[in-house]
């Protein structure tokens, strides 16, 4: 699976991935509020075994303000909103993966390639913002992330590239909409892939 050449504003460089590496806490912090209208789709690489536990991408706050995607003890990738947790049925590898997150008819989907791989009736907690392009808790290995698209009400809202601001070489995610560049959010640095 090839990464399509974006036309950035000349002040950054896009590149393949930015990758959250051993034992960082870099994420990006999306700002965007989960809500029943909005479809969150992420394409990422899991590159090592990640301990049992580990989160992915999603938030985890405070009780029934939870959303995250991270790592069972059998290392499937395992899903876990307000309304409980399960596993997908998706073994954790080294492929590339696209997930998308929505809510349909009362029920919390995560679907790969068009196919449900995750569903359980829920509603949205609105306190709980998404957080992506990293791996939490300090995990043993990484995670890459090559896009990340947020679609409010049918509308693109967020259209995430990686990428590194060429004037120091500060790696992080340009959203096409907004025309912001998200950095760290969390602790440690996120390192690039090659340029595009």
């Amino acid at each position: 699976m090839g990464v399509e050449k974006t036309l950035l504003p000349k002040e950054y460089q896009q590149v393949e991935y930015i990758e959250n590496a051993e034992k960082q806490n870099a994420y990006i912090d999306s700002g965007v509020t989960i809500t029943d209208d909005l479809r969150f789709v992420v394409d990422f690489q899991v590159t090592g075994t990640i301990k049992a536990g580990r989160y992915l991408m999603g938030v985890y706050n405070e009780a029934n303000k939870h959303f995250y995607l991270y790592i069972s003890a059998n290392q499937m990738f395992q899903f876990d909103y307000a309304c409980g947790w399960g596993n997908t049925n998706v073994s954790v590898d080294s492929n590339r993966h696209t997930f998308e997150f929505f809510y349909e008819d009362g029920k919390v989907f995560v679907t790969e390639q068009g196919t449900a791989i995750f569903q359980k009736v829920a509603t949205p907690s609105d306190a709980a913002k998404i957080h992506f392009a990293g791996v939490v808790q300090a995990a043993s290995k990484s995670c890459r992330t090559y896009s990340a698209k947020m679609i409010k009400g049918g509308e693109l809202i967020h259209d995430f590239i990686p990428c590194y601001r060429k004037s120091d070489q500060k790696p992080g995610m340009y959203d096409l909409i907004s025309g912001e560049f998200y950095t760290n959010a969390g602790s440690g640095e996120f390192v690039v892939g090659e340029d595009v």
